[in-house]
This record gives C-alpha cells, sequence and structure tokens, in this order.
C-alpha cells in the first residue's frame, strides 16, 4: 500500500467477498484543509484552548485502575504534564525521573526543583554507561523496528523502575515536539519544500 493507503475487506461470506483500497489521509489535502480552517481567536484565548485541551488529555489518560506515576525530565514537555496531573488530582503524585552518574548528561537538578515544588513522591535514580550497555539486547525485544531516539535506554531503564514500584501507567511529555513543533527539522521544512526539486 502507499503512505497513506488502506486496505479494506468486505468478509461477509454470503455476499461476494471483495476488497477496497483507498486513501484516508493525504499531506498536500491536509494542509490545505488546515490553512482553510485557521484559528481566529486572540493569543490568549488560544493559549486559554490549548490550557483545557491538555489538561483534559492528562485527565483521561490518568483514569485507570492501576496506579499510575508521571515520568519527570525536568524539561518543559514533562514538567506541563507532571503540573497538570498534580494540579487536577486530590492525591499525592509519583513521579520518576532517570539521571546519568556522567554531569554531562545528568537532568536530573531541574526534574528534582519540579518535583519538589508541586510535593509528589519523587523517585530519582542515576544510571553508569555500562549500565545502558548492558540493556542494549533488550532493544530487540521492546522495539519491532529500528527506532533512532538516544532517549531509548533511559526510557526503557525507568520503565523497570517504575514497574519495580508497582506503576503500571505512567505519562511522560513524549510526543510534545511532535504536536508543538519542537524539532528544527519544522523550521527547515518549508525550505525543503521550496528546494526539493532541486534534489
Amino acid at each position: 500500500l502507499e503512505p497513506g493507503n488502506k486496505l479494506s475487506f468486505n468478509l461477509n461470506y454470503e455476499e461476494n467477498f471483495s476488497f477496497e483500497k483507498s486513501c484516508w489521509w493525504d499531506s498536500k489535502k491536509e494542509f490545505f484543509e488546515l490553512q482553510k480552517n485557521k484559528f481566529d481567536g486572540t493569543f490568549q484565548e488560544s493559549t486559554k484552548l490549548i490550557e483545557a485541551e491538555l489538561t483534559k488529555s492528562v485527565i483521561n489518560r490518568s483514569l485507570c485502575d492501576v496506579p499510575n506515576c508521571t515520568f519527570l525530565s525536568g524539561g518543559i514537555d514533562s514538567s506541563l504534564v507532571t503540573t497538570l496531573l498534580a494540579t487536577n488530582t486530590t492525591k499525592k503524585i509519583s513521579t520518576f525521573s532517570v539521571g546519568f552518574k556522567d554531569k554531562y548528561l545528568d537532568e536530573t537538578k531541574n526534574a528534582f526543583e519540579i518535583a519538589r515544588f508541586l510535593g509528589t513522591n519523587h523517585h530519582q535514580m542515576y544510571f553508569s554507561i555500562s549500565e545502558l550497555e548492558e540493556n542494549l539486547v533488550d532493544l530487540t525485544k521492546i522495539y519491532a523496528e529500528p527506532f533512532a531516539d538516544s532517549s531509548q535506554l533511559p526510557m526503557i531503564l525507568i520503565c523497570k523502575k517504575a514497574s519495580e514500584n508497582g506503576f503500571k501507567v505512567a505519562l511522560s511529555g513524549d510526543g510534545a515536539d511532535e504536536l508543538f513543533c519542537g524539532y528544527n527539522r519544522h523550521i527547515f521544512l518549508p525550505l525543503f519544500y521550496k528546494y526539493r526539486n532541486l534534489l
């Protein structure tokens, strides 16, 4: 199937068996539809709308019948998710952050400050490079395809630690860069489209 296409099967054996290919997503069409439906409100209205949607999203994902927690890196994304969860529940929430003995890689200071400010039950753990290397073998069992995110090893370790502490559900800030254009590649995308014929 081409990108953005789906194949639907009719499995009703009383009728003739059939299938149909159709396009469910077209990047060009979506782009132009979004341009037609641009938000016309003020900056203040847009921030209220985004806050309401993010709050609803965090609350919906925290509703479960097992203990939940957040993965708190101390960055904007996970700090926002943790703040929204902490301010919309009566329970004291638990947070987990992963650090490294190598201070160059360590980001736990910000996570600790956020956790202290919000009054969470904070779990902070540190790993060495050798511990990361020991877990490399697990990558092929966990991810079904090549995955080039450098945070995948710390994520495996923090998931194991959260699970050891009795948590089955964890909220994180993953996905915010995709939603809010946090990668610099989005800045260069219009230039890429402009010069793509030269490539």
